[in-house]
């Protein structure tokens, strides 16, 4: 018999994962995102392609050396955990 926790963690990487469209790929400062996940900042000279974690309804912020729009790109969709309905 195998450790079932392991199974278990494996798959709980993969839980509500989902694929992304077009229009979801790409937000700038100031916009609301729609969904939650990793976004990458892209061609800006303070923040050279960085990922970091963006949750949905939350606002892109600008750049807070410049204060210039900056670019964000959708690399992978995340539910955060108070949106998953087994926690609520």
């Amino acid at each position: 018999m195998g450790n079932p926790k392991n199974k278990r963690d494996s798959e709980l990487y993969q839980f509500n994962t989902g694929s992304r469209t077009p229009d979801e790929e790409q937000q700038h400062s100031g916009e609301t995102a729609r969904i939650s996940g990793i976004y990458r900042i892209v061609r800006h000279a303070h923040f050279p392609e960085k990922d970091f974690f963006m949750r949905k309804n939350k606002t892109f912020p600008s750049c807070p050396i410049c204060g210039q729009q900056i670019e964000f790109r959708l690399q992978k969709n995340i539910v955060h955990i108070t949106e998953d309905p087994d926690f609520q």
